[in-house]
């Protein structure tokens, strides 16, 4: 392979999942095509742990412990900073990469396709069973992988920079740091090529509150970086498919429907999962029918809430940057 990687973990979770990582990454690298072309460096973000406590594992890596938490922008800037690399490949410390990684990954640096960033998505896979866990795994692995290259989204869990293409990440951004960088890229004339086969599995955990915290929070701020970017990118949006918005639209309409007439939101639903159907034939491939029937209902619930994200977010980041314009025309 050509050129020198260097592989960046932002940390501040599971002292277990982030070993476990390390780990595969040994394993995997250091017995295939990157054997002695990587270095690792894991940058601790005010974690509850010590850096031996860290660092006692059979593995070799760079520790940058941080003394309070800056958030994951500035560590993965920090890692970038002090790499030696010709590329950077950010990772998520809560994920397990497959045994054939680095030689996916290899094939597309020695390959002709033209490309400034690399990006991925997850796999349809939890290996504990927990339903909401896995429920938004298989969710974000089928939108996901609806996209054609080129993208211009960031999967900020697996990404691979270009050294010369690195652009840093934004520290006053945060949850959509990668949607927000993606959109920069493309306003630089970046490449993002979707390389969909070296997919990662996502092990972050779902409770209920958590589901629908983050299923609220990421839409509502992802409206920022849409709202910035949306004049000189028209597509800026797209890192939600078409499908996504409308079937949230839909699930508004059967709302409104409700103080309409009854026989109307019965339409509405019937539409909503016919959509939806090559979604739903996808979750039984992955799972079983009793698990298909408890997503559809909380596709739906789900859709009601990222609705919710977006219209809030989109009344707030709307008027708080007119205000700002506002201000900024009257200084």
């Amino acid at each position: 392979m050509n050129g020198f990687i260097s592989v960046i973990i932002p940390f501040k979770g599971d002292k277990e999942e982030l070993h476990a990582l390390l780990c595969e990454i040994e394993n995997v690298f250091s017995n295939g095509k990157l054997k002695n072309n990587y270095e690792l460096i894991v940058i601790d973000d005010d974690s509850n742990y010590s850096a031996e406590e860290i660092k006692n594992i059979n593995c070799s890596f760079d520790l940058i412990k941080l003394d309070k938490g800056y958030g994951a922008s500035y560590c993965r800037n920090l890692g970038a900073e002090k790499a030696k690399g010709d590329y950077f490949l950010f990772l998520d410390a809560d994920i397990s990469i497959n045994t054939d990684f680095d030689e996916k990954l290899s094939a597309y640096i020695d390959s002709n396709i033209d490309f400034d960033v690399l990006t991925s998505i997850y796999t349809p896979k939890y290996k504990e069973n927990d339903f909401l866990s896995l429920y938004k795994n298989i969710y974000l692995s089928y939108h996901l992988s609806q996209f054609q290259n080129p993208v211009n989204f960031l999967v900020g869990a697996v990404c691979l920079f270009k050294r010369e293409s690195f652009i840093k990440f934004d520290i006053n951004t945060s949850h959509v740091e990668d949607t927000e960088l993606a959109q920069r890229l493309i306003q630089k004339n970046k490449k993002i090529h979707f390389a969909k086969d070296l997919c990662v599995e996502h092990k972050k955990k779902y409770n209920l509150w958590r589901f629908i915290e983050n299923n609220f929070r990421v839409p509502f701020k992802f409206c920022k970086p849409f709202l910035m970017y949306k004049r000189k990118d028209p597509a800026s949006f797209s890192h939600a498919s078409f499908l996504q918005l409308l079937s949230i639209s839909l699930v508004g309409l059967s709302l409104i429907g409700l103080f309409i007439r009854f026989e109307l939101v019965l339409y509405i639903l019937l539409l909503f999962f016919l959509i939806n159907i090559k979604y739903y034939v996808y979750i039984l491939k992955n799972s079983n029918l009793f698990f298909l029937i408890l997503s559809m209902i909380t596709h739906y619930i789900d859709s009601m809430i990222m609705g919710l994200g977006i219209l809030s977010g989109l009344i707030w980041y709307g008027i708080s940057g007119t205000c700002l314009k506002k201000i900024n025309a009257n200084a």
